[in-house]
């Protein structure tokens, strides 16, 4: 597997600013950015799954980019990555399922350290901005009200503010 990452960000302003500490991570322990997810050796599909066309558009990414790209290592994170439905129809096809908040721990999930990162709040993890003049400063993180009609607190977890 090349040191090389490319990531592929649907849904809001939360996946973006996380999409920006997977940069960071990565790119503190040696990965390059290749802007051709052919090419990547890790393709992360950071996903939403408070859309249902958000959700749809992986089932044929994924696959499609395994199939281009057959020795690249597929991460799923985000909003879908700890659903049993989307582990169920995807698993062929992703080699890591990493929930956000164990982003620290993504070096040893890649077998690539020996020993367990020191744990530490993933939103501690200073960004890779891609803008000049704007950036997205997560002030809170989940939810507490479980709304019938929402998954945020089941993927996010409980409120936290920074």
């Amino acid at each position: 597997m090349g040191k090389t990452y490319h990531i592929i960000t649907i849904g809001c302003q939360m996946n973006v600013s996380d999409s920006e500490r997977i940069a960071s991570y990565l790119e503190s322990r040696g990965f390059a950015n290749e802007p051709d997810r052919n090419k990547a050796g890790l393709v992360i599909l950071n996903t939403c799954g408070v859309r249902q066309s958000a959700e749809n558009r992986i089932y044929g990414l994924i696959p499609e980019i395994k199939k281009k790209n057959p020795r690249a290592k597929i991460i799923l994170t985000g909003c879908l990555a700890e659903r049993k439905d989307v582990k169920k129809r995807l698993s062929a096809v992703v080699d890591i399922w990493l929930l956000i908040k164990n982003l620290p721990d993504l070096y040893r999930e890649l077998h690539l350290a020996k020993k367990q990162a020191v744990k530490k709040d993933y939103l501690d993890i200073i960004p890779k901005v891609n803008s000049d003049f704007s950036v997205f400063i997560p002030i809170g993180n989940g939810c507490d009200n479980f709304c019938s009609y929402c998954k945020v607190p089941m993927v996010r977890g409980r409120s936290r503010s920074k």
